[in-house]
């Protein structure tokens, strides 16, 4: 204890120190020169206990007796590669953390979901759909697309198609891949609805309407739809989608495509809910998991709904404003002509100017809120209703095991009632009945966890390339409305 008195609480000089800079910074700076240098050296003195009492990295070779009487809380510093290694794990956290609806994804997938979403495909597939084309009239009338396939795939024969599809082909195409692969927990894409009123505008109409604002929403939304199938490692290969890409034949018609409209589609999820409600309702879940993300997208749908609303309101009130700039610049420039006063005049005539120009810009405007913003919402409120029919086929799949269950059950039951009762010549048939249903129970359990663990690895890459795509949107749309800013204030 006597080798010297103990060191100052660290806890008091710095604040201290602190006080005494937050009033010395200011004077520095309004001091004169000769009392700034004096004030310098003082400084240098004062800093000199501060700089001792301030921790070091490196343990001193003085220990204080008091410090070793009391626990040492302090973790042990690690070595420099250790402390880079630290740093850079939370730095990664910190950038790559994945948001709520990504749960489902580890940190690896989300930090390259490029790699993660085409690590299935063994190959190059894109589709563009173009040249809509109005073939026949009246209610017979349809129209006609084209597509175009390039691809690197073996099991096409030729790595590029050109056919000609009409918009129930498509539907009659969504119908065979959900019947095909949505019981084994497969994510089909929707394709966008019917629509009787655009459908009749389009029939009946003498014009033109293969550039028609109905028609090219459809184009891009039938483009999207094919392109999302491509995507997925199990639908590419099938065979009815090779056969719709590079088959040049009409296809026959589909019996599928009345059930596809709007209204139809939703009636077809409603009718799959009520199948499994009663099993669903008394199910208890083992895995939360699927209780949070059911919650999760319905919240997720009902904000995506409220939203399209707005960029459908938002979209309008733009076309609106086309056609009040264009009849304010049509108003204006005749005021121009009339006008005597050349300074007027000329004021005036530069004035319709600008207002033609804003009437172009937002028609532009215009454009990118329907095609590029208000469209990809909609297709993402009907994404997420296919996400809900997977969740009903895992509830129906449940519901079979659970079936299964229950008759063994009660053939097990016959069973001992036949033995009771001496009806020796019909345990034969229980026994193998029971053996048979016991199989299906074993069957139905094992298909219930298969769908479950695919259910979730296809939640996991539609939540990638949600977020993916929908970065990519903003990015784009808010890109052009920027430019488009920039335009009108020049």
């Amino acid at each position: 204890m006597s080798d010297g008195p103990p060191p100052l609480p660290v806890d008091q000089e710095p604040e201290e120190d602190e006080d005494q800079e937050l009033f010395r910074e200011p004077e520095a700076t309004i001091d004169p020169l000769d009392e700034f240098e004096s004030l310098k050296e003082d400084r240098k003195e004062e800093d000199t206990p501060v700089a001792e009492v301030q921790p070091k990295a490196e343990p001193k070779p003085y220990t204080d007796p008091i410090s070793v009487m009391q626990p040492d809380t302090t973790p042990p510093p690690l070595p420099p590669k250790a402390d880079e290694d630290k740093l850079s794990i939370e730095s990664d956290e910190v950038k790559a953390k994945p948001p709520e609806f990504l749960s489902t994804a580890t940190h690896s997938d989300y930090d390259d979901p490029d790699s993660f979403i085409t690590g299935g495909l063994d190959g190059e597939l894109t589709v563009t759909v173009s040249d809509p084309e109005k073939v026949g009239d009246g209610m017979g009338a349809y129209v006609a697309y084209t597509i175009v396939t390039k691809t690197t795939l073996s099991m096409f024969k030729s790595p590029e198609a050109t056919v000609r599809r009409r918009f129930s082909d498509f539907l009659g195409l969504y119908a065979k891949l959900v019947g095909k692969h949505a019981s084994k927990g497969i994510l089909v894409p929707t394709p966008p609805e019917k629509s009787v009123l655009g459908m009749t505008k389009v029939k009946f109409s003498k014009e033109n309407q293969s550039e028609s604002e109905f028609i090219e929403r459809r184009r891009i939304s039938l483009e999207r739809f094919l392109n999302r199938i491509a995507l997925q490692p199990e639908l590419r290969k099938d065979p009815d989608f090779i056969d719709f890409l590079e088959n040049s034949q009409e296809l026959p018609k589909s019996k599928d495509t009345s059930a596809m409209s709007g209204a139809g589609f939703m009636r077809l999820v409603k009718g799959l809910g009520d199948a499994v409600k009663s099993a669903a309702s008394k199910k208890t879940e083992a895995d939360q998991w699927f209780e949070k993300k059911i919650e999760e997208y319905d919240m997720l749908d009902t904000h995506l709904k409220y939203l399209h609303q707005a960029t459908e309101d938002l979209s309008s009130y733009r076309k609106d404003l086309v056609t009040s700039n264009g009849a304010a610049a049509k108003s204006i420039a005749v005021l121009g002509n009339v006008e005597e006063e050349k300074g007027v005049a000329h004021a005036l005539a530069r004035l319709a100017e600008v207002e033609d120009k804003l009437g172009q810009l937002h028609s532009e405007q215009h454009k990118e809120d329907l095609f590029s913003f208000s469209e990809r919402i909609k297709d993402y409120i009907g994404l997420l209703g296919a996400v809900r029919q997977l969740f009903q086929m895992r509830d129906k799949a449940y519901q079979t095991w659970q079936n299964a269950q229950s008759t063994v059950v009660k053939k097990k039951e016959a069973e001992l009632k036949f033995k009771a009762s001496g009806k020796t010549d019909k345990l034969a048939q229980a026994q193998a009945e029971i053996t048979e249903w016991e199989k299906k129970s074993e069957d139905g359990q094992k298909n219930y966890s298969d769908i479950s663990q695919k259910v979730k690895s296809e939640i996991k890459l539609f939540e990638l390339r949600r977020a993916k795509e929908l970065k990519e949107m903003m990015t784009q749309y808010l890109e052009k409305l920027l430019k488009q800013q920039e335009e009108v204030l020049q």
